[in-house]
């Protein structure tokens, strides 16, 4: 058997492997959203050679590996603008695909007939609850760092709803958000490191949105991350969403 021979039949070996994997994500996201997990079974089936045999003897077709590519970035572009435009429309109890809001209802103002707006006090993905967010002025040190705004600093109990041990960092994206709908990401990474240089310094350890959180367990006054904000910016939100999943934000005391 010779070299060519060897590699095409682990590379046919390594394209089963990388389509079983995608056909049992999309098999995973059906239950979610259909189209999106529709797409994604049809991806991982097109990097399976059976398929791909079934395909040549059936119809006479013949997937090129250029082709699955293509096909590829086609079917992930797909799917996520389909995951993008299925963000569901404010209301009093909100539920959407892997992410959902806890309302409080206040209790009416005595004296009147009128019940005060439902506050959402935490914001829920497929593996984490996001409670008791704060958000305040960051005060540390930034040195060299690039600071375009002001910095604040996001804090909230972290709960892992998972069966496993997981880092929050990877499987929620956070920003920050204002009144005017502006958006903001985490600031330079400079700050961070500076702070961490410090804890070096004075020994005490601040949980962060990178550490990891038993299975079940809550770790309380996670620093989710600092964010450069522009001068003035009010009513300051967290925005926080899973893979697919509506992006939901929070208001923080």
């Amino acid at each position: 058997m010779n070299m060519k021979k060897i590699l095409e039949q682990v590379l046919a070996v390594i394209s089963a492997i990388f389509g079983a994997v995608i056909f049992l994500i999309g098999l995973g996201m059906a239950s979610q959203s259909f189209s999106v997990g529709i797409i994604f079974m049809v991806i991982g089936l097109i990097f399976i050679p059976q398929f791909n045999d079934f395909l040549a003897n059936r119809i006479n077709l013949k997937l090129t590996v250029k082709i699955k590519i293509v096909l590829f970035i086609i079917g992930f572009i797909a799917a996520s603008l389909l995951a993008s435009n299925q963000t569901p429309e404010p209301s009093n109890n909100i539920s959407s695909t892997g992410s959902t809001f806890q309302n409080d209802l206040a209790n009416p103002v005595e004296g009147t007939s009128n019940e005060q707006e439902p506050k959402v006090t935490s914001i829920s993905t497929a593996d984490f609850t996001l409670s008791n967010v704060k958000i305040k002025p960051y005060e540390g040190d930034t040195r060299q760092a690039d600071v375009a705004g002001k910095l604040w600093v996001v804090y909230a109990d972290i709960k892992n709803n998972s069966k496993e041990t997981k880092v929050p960092q990877h499987s929620m994206s956070i920003e920050v958000k204002d009144s005017e709908g502006n958006t903001y990401k985490t600031a330079d990474v400079m700050v961070t490191f500076n702070q961490s240089l410090n804890e070096s310094f004075d020994g005490q350890k601040v949980v962060k949105f990178t550490d990891g959180i038993l299975p079940g367990s809550t770790r309380k006054n996670v620093q989710v991350g600092i964010f450069d904000v522009s001068e003035g910016a009010k009513e300051l939100q967290l925005c926080a969403g899973g893979l697919f999943s509506a992006t939901t934000c929070i208001s923080g005391s």
